[in-house]
């Protein structure tokens, strides 16, 4: 008897093995879901090779280096660098260097050597760094050299933050003047990363300076203005005309 309950146990638990790992395959299934809801760059989807470069040698040419001598931060060193579209960087003191062939750790040698004679601590951290143009309405705005790691909340800080309290609704992402995508909120709740988003150097960010006109705002700037210019004619050549009148039966 006891074996007869032990094998028709064996189904029950088949079944409820079955049952967990199905919905533990729909949860997983709605998880991904869900992040790659997001819209991304088109060319984030042919992204492998970018990725495997950013690994291995990840100075790009149109993007720039940051160098951080810290902790002396007072360095002609301690700034970033751009590079040019022949992949070489204008050193202070040595000149043109081509990076595009180096690793970080490479880089890192070469500038610990070139310039040991001006370093008073030989602590140098290069770093990749993108174009990013911040246009509009932020405090500080112009052309930013930012991490690929960084998120968009951050990139947004570097600029001063907006100038308006709806300027992050209104933030869009352009590229040769087209627009990648207008709704960023999502991309700066979820803190994406710039690489991860599909940045490269060139894009820009811009929102608002000011804020959009109501139909009231736009008739009291524009249509009153011109309603009063055309109303104080109006008045002046009716006063004219029975100026001149009044003149001529006078004369009579």
């Amino acid at each position: 008897m006891f074996k007869l309950r032990r094998y028709k146990s064996v189904p029950l638990l088949m079944v409820f093995l079955l049952i967990n790992f199905t919905l533990a395959s729909v949860l997983a299934a709605s998880s991904d879901e869900n992040t790659a809801a997001l819209p991304m760059a088109d060319d984030q989807k042919n992204n492998t090779n970018i990725n495997i470069q950013y690994a291995d040698k990840p100075f790009v040419a149109g993007d720039g280096i940051l160098i951080d001598a810290f902790p002396d931060t007072a360095s002609f060193l301690n700034r970033s660098f751009p590079i040019d579209y022949n992949g070489m960087v204008d050193f202070p003191l040595i000149g043109k260097v081509k990076v595009t062939d180096m690793t970080i750790e490479q880089l890192e040698t070469f500038i610990k050597t070139q310039f040991k004679s001006y370093l008073r601590y030989p602590n140098i951290k290069v770093k990749p760094v993108i174009r990013v143009s911040i246009l509009g309405g932020v405090s500080r705005p112009g052309l930013y050299y930012v991490d690929y790691q960084n998120s968009l909340w951050e990139v947004i800080r570097m600029a001063g933050g907006t100038t308006l309290e709806s300027g992050l609704k209104e933030l869009h992402w352009e590229r040769n003047r087209d627009e990648v995508t207008g709704d960023l909120i999502p991309y700066i709740q979820k803190g994406i990363s710039l690489k991860d988003m599909g940045f490269r150097s060139g894009d820009q960010l811009w929102t608002p300076l000011v804020p959009p006109q109501t139909f009231f705002q736009f008739t009291t700037a524009n249509i009153l203005p011109l309603a009063s210019f055309i109303t104080s004619l109006l008045f002046f050549y009716i006063t004219y005309q029975q100026t001149v009148t009044l003149y001529q039966m006078r004369g009579r």
